[in-house]
């Protein structure tokens, strides 16, 4: 980011929108999560990375889209790209479908192609448990034709 000067009063807000049935085409179509982030001070208005950490855990759901929203609530801040742009990477499975740019402050929003640069950093978590049916029931199948063999035998 540039010119994120929160010793002067710029204010970023980071949002995370999640849409389970991925049909939105922006954060407008989407449910606004309740992880909250605690913004990095800055005092200087120069380039630089700044990392926003989670106030608590969250966890991304399989098979949703979400929508990463930046803001400013008081001030003002460029968020800037590489150029030329990088396509975001991550998760094994995470894909980057593009972004969204409003210059109505949030009314509406138009495809951009600019890739404006972040990370997200995740951890992946396995499922615990997974049970396959048709496994058990192979296995309850062949069971049941052991015993009935070995009373024919006896």
């Amino acid at each position: 980011m540039q010119n994120y000067a929160t010793l002067n009063g710029t204010v970023a807000l980071i949002q995370i929108y999640a849409d389970a049935a991925k049909t939105s085409t922006s954060p407008l179509g989407a449910v606004l999560q309740s992880v909250l982030f605690n913004n990095p001070t800055s005092d200087s208005g120069a380039a630089g990375n700044f990392t926003f950490t989670p106030t608590s855990t969250f966890t991304f759901a399989a098979d949703t889209r979400y929508w990463l929203l930046v803001d400013a609530t008081a001030g003002s801040y460029n968020w800037r790209a590489n150029s030329p742009g990088v396509t975001p990477t991550g998760i094994s499975g995470i894909t980057f479908n593009g972004g969204q740019l409003s210059t109505n402050n949030g009314t509406s929003y138009t495809s951009s192609a600019v890739f404006n640069s972040f990370d997200i950093n995740a951890t992946a978590i396995p499922v615990p448990f997974e049970f396959e049916a048709t496994g058990g029931l192979a296995m309850l199948g062949g069971a049941w034709l052991l015993r009935k063999h070995l009373k024919k035998k006896s």
